[in-house]
């Protein structure tokens, strides 16, 4: 294994999970009030560089998930090849639904390209649930690393499928989404301090 995976792997989650932890939570809620049209258009249109920052952040994301996707696919190769690779499709396949929310967003920039993209970002966080589901168990497997890192990443990841359900359904963010990031969070950190300094063993 390349000893740079680890440190690339937690960079890249770091970087991923503040960005959209900023995007979501605190950057687009300024410009998107719900059941208000007239008003989003309005601070949209007031806002236009503002949300030329939102849409590369949300690019950027996109661009460090799938490189998250290809480095943990190496990463873990040898614990389950199958089980990686399927860990690395969903991986993939929640950076083209987000992707896909980003150019609606691009070409319908107003109350409903906005309230089109939450509703396909609650989608794909079902994808970006179960890819967490498959590293916990992928790393379960591993003989050494710490459970807990695991356990985390379970938790995180049934949150984050639960948690898109609900607001996929009521179109309302949960605040409390954020501590789900809290098992990657776990994770970048055992990358940086533990992983780098060995293999992988099965």
């Amino acid at each position: 294994m390349n000893k740079r995976n680890p440190l690339i792997l937690a960079t890249s989650l770091l970087t991923l999970n503040l960005i959209s932890l900023l995007i979501i939570y605190y950057l687009l809620p300024q410009l998107f009030i719900i059941k208000d049209k007239q008003m989003t258009n309005t601070l949209i249109e007031k806002s236009l560089g503002l949300i030329s920052i939102i849409i590369l952040g949300l690019v950027l994301v996109v661009i460090l998930n799938l490189l998250v996707s290809f480095v943990l696919r190496h990463y873990l190769f040898n614990i389950d090849r199958q089980l990686t690779l399927i860990m690395g499709l969903l991986r993939v396949m929640y950076s083209v639904v987000l992707l896909i929310g980003v150019v609606i967003l691009i070409l319908d920039t107003n109350y409903e390209g906005v309230l089109s993209f939450y509703v396909i970002y609650f989608c794909s966080l079902s994808f970006l649930g179960l890819n967490n589901i498959l590293i916990s168990i992928l790393l379960y497997r591993a003989l050494d690393i710490n459970r807990i890192v695991s356990v985390l990443l379970m938790i995180c990841g049934m949150g984050y499928i639960l948690g898109s359900i609900y607001s996929f359904i009521t179109l309302t963010l949960i605040p409390y989404m954020m501590v789900f990031s809290l098992g990657e969070i776990v994770f970048l950190l055992w990358l940086m301090s533990v992983g780098r300094q060995k293999q992988i063993r099965i």
